[in-house]
This record gives C-alpha cells, sequence and structure tokens, in this order.
C-alpha cells in the first residue's frame, strides 16, 4: 500500500507542477525574447494553464468516476464459474497515470496544430485531411498503451479539435469577409 501511495502523489505532482515548471520556465526565457515573442508566450502560457485548469478542474473528476466505475464493473461474477474480479487500488492507479499522460501530452499537439495553421491555408487541411487523421491515430499509438481503447480515447478527440479548428476557421473567414464588405471605401 505504500507504493500506492507514492503512485498516487506522483500523479497529483505531476499533474499539479507543470504549471509551476512553465511559468518558471517562462521567466527565464523572457529576458531573451523580442517584445512580440514575449506577448506570445505569454498568450501561450495563459491558454496552457488555462487548459490544464479546466482538464483537473472539469474534465478529470468526470473522467475518474467513469473509469472507477469501469473499473469496479468487472468486480461482478462471471458465468457459470463463481469467479470474482477484484480490482486492485494499484492497478486502477497505473490506468490513471496513463491516462493523465496521454491528456497532458494532448495539448501540445493541438498547440503545434494551432502553429501549422498560421502557416497554411485552409483548402490544404481540407485536401490532406485523411493524412491529419492518420498522424492523430499515429500520435495516439505514440503515447498510449499499446490498447486499441485508449488509442481511440486519444486519437478522437485530436481529430475532433482537428475538425472544431477547420469550422471555427472558415467561420472566422466568413465574419472578416463581412467585415470588410460593410467597410465604407476610404478616400485618399
Amino acid at each position: 500500500i505504500f507504493f500506492t501511495y507514492l503512485q498516487l502523489c506522483t500523479i497529483f505532482s505531476f499533474s499539479f507542477g507543470l504549471g509551476i515548471i512553465l511559468i518558471e520556465l517562462y521567466l527565464f526565457i523572457r529576458p531573451g525574447l523580442y517584445a512580440f515573442e514575449a506577448k506570445i508566450t505569454l498568450n501561450l502560457l495563459i491558454t496552457a494553464l488555462i487548459f490544464y485548469i479546466c482538464l483537473y478542474v472539469f474534465i478529470f473528476p468526470i473522467i475518474v468516476k467513469v473509469l472507477w466505475e469501469l473499473f469496479s464493473a468487472y468486480s461482478q461474477n462471471f458465468t457459470a464459474i463463481d469467479l470474482t474480479f477484484e480490482p486492485r487500488l494499484k492497478d486502477y492507479l497505473f490506468h490513471l497515470q496513463q491516462l493523465n499522460k496521454s491528456l497532458t501530452l494532448s495539448f501540445p499537439c493541438l498547440i503545434t496544430l494551432n502553429i501549422i495553421q498560421t502557416y497554411t491555408r485552409r483548402q490544404t487541411w481540407v485536401k490532406y485531411r485523411g493524412i491529419a487523421y492518420i498522424t492523430a491515430f499515429s500520435i495516439a499509438a505514440f503515447i498510449t498503451p499499446p490498447d486499441v481503447l485508449s488509442q481511440t480515447l486519444i486519437g478522437l478527440p485530436l481529430i475532433v479539435f482537428y475538425e472544431i479548428q477547420l469550422k471555427l476557421w472558415f467561420l472566422y473567414e466568413e465574419y472578416k469577409n463581412q467585415l470588410l464588405i460593410r467597410q465604407p471605401i476610404k478616400s485618399h
């Protein structure tokens, strides 16, 4: 039981220590950046902190509850043989740690997606959508354990974020076009 408590402390310390590490890293590299680079980096840091706060305050408790219900559902008696699977807390924490690592490492993938978006056109993203899907599942296979369920749980949100990104990009372009149409012509 000692190692179980140690594993639980590792999960929480990694989760909450990540924000402190990001802030310290920003404060370390800030003096060497130009003003526009510092502003972009600060916005990225604020976005990352908001993402991690929302992840651990809103999403993670729901996932923990669902994972515990799924994990404890195996303790039901099996068919004709009177076998009972008793879940151990150590195994549950191991899966929770894997999920925590997967969710934490998915944020840099989203940031990379946004950076690539600024240098490409929307038509390119639509044209190579299939490659993006394969890339999302490749990233999921690299991050998660080698079971299909974990890879799907990480790969599908990446694809959903990709599609949401495309839709928001389209809406932003339409909004920008509407703003340009309604502006009066300036005379020189």
